[in-house]
Parts: C-alpha cells; structure tokens; sequence
C-alpha cells in the first residue's frame, strides 16, 4: 500500500468532521512532503511564540517524516474570508508502515491525545524540544511571517518555513499558514492493536 493512499483516507476522515465547504473552500487540496522532523524530545504543535501550550509526549526520538496537506482555496472564497493563497490543513507523521496506519483508521483506534491549550493561527509550527528557545521567541514569530509572506508572492508550494536539525539531516521546527486566524492546535494518535502509536496527525479547532 502507498502512503499516498493512507494520506487519502486521513483527508477524508478529518474532512468529514468539519462542517460546510470548511476546509477546502472550492479549492485544490494535495498532501506535500515536507523534510523529516528530528524528535529529541517533546513536540510542540502551535503558532510560534505561542505564550503557552501543552507538548506531545508520546513521539520516541527518531527521524519521521512529514506531511502537509495544503489547501489552495477558490480564488473568490479566498477573498470572501481574507485567507492566504494556500495554508496547512493537516499536518501527518506516520511513524510505522502505511498498511499498519490503514489498519489502525480501518479498526477505528484513534484517540485524541493533544487537545489542551495551544494556540494557532494564522501562522503555526511543529518543533521539537530542540527548537523550543528558538520557537517561544517573537523574533522568530516575527521571520516566520515575512518569509511566509515572501514565499506567498513567490508562489511557493509548499510555503514553508524550515529550521535545519544540529544534525544538518531534517528539520527541528517546519511553520507555516494555518488556515485560522485563531484557533487551538489539537492531535490525534492512531494504534496498533497491541497499543503501539503507527501515527499522529495534528490540525486545529475554533
């Protein structure tokens, strides 16, 4: 089974939960492979200099990819609710084979783990622990939103902003658009049926 594939159904899943046309808007939608996110530590899901938040603690450190389901909006809706040229719906990293997460949405074990307070929007951000002196400052706050900025004149896809890992191999902080002016970071885990996390997909509620 390809990964692509298993992206797919997660889409449609978390589509299926929201309400209206929210969130593609009439709009193009694609899952973008973003560079691999280097856990060390806790993971953050939330805007950049976020005030507060609550980390995810159950990611083992290891190298995983990402990926960014992007959504380009209908140009005339876009207008309509002053949203940016494309922004982050979901942000999905799998942490196990594609038929084991296929398993796990078939079997529906899901569970909400991260649903505490972290703010989102417009811009958001994944980091681990490594780049949370980097990620609680509002210098980096402040780069985050021009060089979104710049990447949205350029017609950048995706428009991402990425810290490199001490490592020089994957990234320690990847921000983007979110599509909220403010909302709240949550998470999901899917399971394997002995307990084992095969993947974690992040997004936001209002």
């Amino acid at each position: 089974m390809e990964i692509t594939t298993v992206l797919d159904q997660i889409a449609q899943l978390f589509a299926d939960d929201k309400a209206g046309d929210w969130p593609y808007l009439g709009g193009r939608h694609a899952f973008h492979r973003a560079s691999d996110l280097v856990v060390t530590g806790d993971v953050a899901f939330a805007q950049p200099n976020p005030g507060e938040l609550v980390p995810l603690t159950d990611i083992p450190a290891g190298r995983y990819p990402v990926y960014l389901e992007v959504v380009e909006p209908d140009a005339a809706k876009r207008a309509t609710y002053a949203m940016p040229a494309s922004w982050v719906n979901l942000v999905v990293i799998p942490l196990a084979s594609p038929q084991a997460i296929a398993e796990a949405l078939a079997a529906h074990r899901l569970e909400d783990v991260y649903g505490d307070y972290q703010p989102l929007g417009p811009q958001g951000a994944l980091w681990d622990a490594a780049a949370s002196t980097l990620a609680w400052s509002s210098e980096f706050a402040a780069r985050v939103k021009s060089e979104l900025a710049t990447g949205t004149v350029a017609g950048r896809l995706p428009n991402v902003v990425e810290v490199p890992a001490a490592s020089g191999d994957g990234a320690m902080c990847i921000a983007f658009h979110s599509g909220v002016e403010s909302g709240c970071g949550r998470g999901t885990a899917l399971y394997d049926d002995e307990g084992g996390l095969v993947c974690v997909v992040l997004d936001e509620y209002s």
